[in-house]
This record gives structure tokens, sequence and C-alpha cells, in this order.
């Protein structure tokens, strides 16, 4: 990268922050991003002082690998850097951009980062050693720092039809692309009530919009999405042409949940039109750190991620739900020692 964006809470981000919202956010994962490679960008100019070190951190920087710039792992990477900057005597911290969760667990699991933001799913296949890490055998290298928040199945209908799932049966249901997210867990829940359904959709109609705007004209009879809650545009559609989310049956939730590792049984959230109690799956997003990992750089990642939680909620909807308690509880890895110890001095249950 050209140009180096020097991170933390400065003029800048102080100015833009309560103005911009999620923007904020998105800003501060990008003035992360490139932060580490600054040491080495300035060795490469020679000097005729070989003698003379300024600015040496005073302690090691820490690299977060998360998803995309713009993404919402990228975007909550940003702001806990700025939590452990923050910090009396914070370490310098830095985003990463990696692509998938596969990769970024690789990427921790070879100490190339110093935490990821990672998919439970793909946490869960690499701590048994299946599917893309059938190859590497079990891990037991993997610990949690802090569980975060949930990108949820929601299935989405017109307002007046049916609260009940099963009353689809034998209708095409709108989940494109075959073989994604959306398709797969569907295809599980659909499956746990015996329904026998045609799973696919208009391969020309692309993205929320395209699929969301067929379901309002009356072009499909039903959508899957899978999103981080509420999502802004499905919301957004509930008031504006009368659809809703559907909650799923007890039994279907279980059976998908011991089928799909990684999948948790999550309430939707308010906006999205369902019924009172209603419930569907999705995927936890977890920050991890390799065991290795002295425990006083998975206190201070911890501590970060407490440090800005109400900042992040104040921004960013999906965190508006979440607890502390919410941050230590199970997934499929168990807690680094350090976060363990954040956790306890901070009285979080």
């Amino acid at each position: 990268m050209s140009a180096i964006f020097q991170a933390g809470r400065g003029p800048l981000f102080s100015l833009l922050a309560p103005r911009l919202g999620v923007s904020a956010l998105v800003l501060a994962g990008l003035m992360m991003l490139g932060h580490a490679g600054s040491a080495q960008a300035q060795d490469a100019e020679p000097s005729d002082e070989a003698d003379v070190v300024e600015d040496a951190p005073a302690t090691e920087p820490f690299i977060i690998a998360a998803g995309g710039p713009f993404g919402v792992g990228f975007t909550v990477a940003g702001a806990i850097c700025l939590g452990v900057e923050g910090e009396a005597g914070g370490s310098p911290c830095s985003v990463r951009a990696i692509a998938t969760s596969a990769d970024r667990i690789r990427a921790v699991d070879s100490q190339a980062v110093d935490a990821a933001i990672v998919q439970a799913d793909w946490l869960a296949q690499a701590v048994a050693g299946r599917g893309l890490f059938e190859g590497d055998g079990p891990n037991d290298r993997l610990t949690q720092i802090a569980r975060l928040h949930s990108e949820d199945f929601v299935l989405m209908v017109p307002k007046d039809g049916s609260d009940d799932p099963s009353e689809l049966d034998g209708k095409l249901i709108d989940l494109q692309p075959e073989g994604s997210y959306p398709h797969a867990i569907a295809s599980l829940l659909f499956g746990a009530m015996r329904m026998d359904l045609e799973l696919g959709g208009d391969p020309q109609v692309a993205g929320f919009e395209g699929r969301i705007a067929n379901l309002c004209d009356g072009k499909s009879v039903a959508a899957g999405f899978v999103a981080a809650q509420p999502h802004i545009t499905l919301a957004g559609a509930v008031t504006r042409c009368g659809i809703k989310a559907l909650g799923w049956p007890e039994t279907a939730l279980k059976t998908a949940v011991e089928a799909f590792p990684g999948l948790e049984v999550d309430p939707i959230p308010d906006g999205l039109g369902a019924a009172s109690g209603a419930h569907t799956v999705g995927l936890r997003q977890i920050l991890i750190m390799h065991r290795d990992t002295p425990k006083e750089r998975g206190e201070a990642l911890a501590r970060a991620v407490l440090a800005v939680q109400g900042d992040v909620a104040s921004n960013l909807a999906v965190w508006r739900e979440m607890t502390p308690a919410d941050l230590k509880a199970k997934s499929p890895v168990g807690l680094h020692p350090g976060a363990a110890a954040a956790y306890a001095a901070a009285g979080v249950k």
C-alpha cells in the first residue's frame, strides 16, 4: 500500500464519528489498514544517521485480520484496534484484509497475524480437521477472545401470507445462488420439516435489492438471505412493500444446528415483521487468537473489545442487543487465558 494511515482517536476521527455513524467505524477500519507496515516503509529509505532510531514503538504492534473493507467484520476490527491503541501505553494496531474465514484461520494458526474475526462454522471445521482443513487434522491451537455478532438466515415472505413455513410446501423459494449459505441453511431447515421444495430462483437477479424487488412485486413467493441483522435493506422493505420474516419450528432449528456445526439459534430481531418469539439460525463471528500468544496480549485485546462495545453498538445496529456476557459465551473453541482474565477483572459473568 502506497500510503500509510495513522490510526487512533485523533482529531479527524473525533470530528467525523458523531456525524457519520457506522461510516465512522468504516473509517476506523480504513485508518488501520496498512498501519502495521509503517515501520518497514520508513526503513526503506537509507539514512546518513544510522545510529539514530526515532519513534520506535514501545510495544509490539497488533494485527487483526478481517474480511474486505466496508464489510461489518472489517468495520468492527477497526473499532477494536482503536480500543487497543486507546489504552495507556497501548500497542499500535492495524487491520489486515483477508478474504475468507479459512485463510484468516490459517493466518492465526501460523501466527502471521495476532487475531482474526472468523465465521463459527469455519472455526468448527478447523477444530475438527474437516472440510478444507481435513488434511491438517484436528486443531487445538485456536482460542476465543470474543464471541461477536451473528449473521442470521431470514426467509422473507409477503406480509399477508402464513407465518407457518410448511405453507410453502411445493413452491419455488428464491435462494440464489445455488450452493450459497442461504441455499444450504434453507435445505437443512426445510429438510427437517420433510418438505418438498424447489430451491432456486432467477439466476439473472443478483443482490439483496433485486431479489427483494422480485418479492415485493409478487414475482417470487419467498426469498432467503444471510446477513447481519437488523439489515437496513430488509427492514426498509418490510415497511415499504409489506414483507415479513418467517420463524421456524423448534424441531427444525434443533436439527439444523446438529447437522451444521457453528450454527446457533437466534431470535429474529425487531423490525422484520416476524411473529412474536420467532427464531431462526445464524452464524456467529468469533474473534480468535493462537493459544501460544502471551496472556497479556490476549488480555489487552479482550479489554479493547469491552472498551469499544458501547461505541460500536451506538453506530452498528447488529451490536445493540449484545451484552458483555455474550462476548465470553460458548463457541467452537475455549477462551484464551488472557481473555478469561480480562472478563474476570471486568466482573463479566
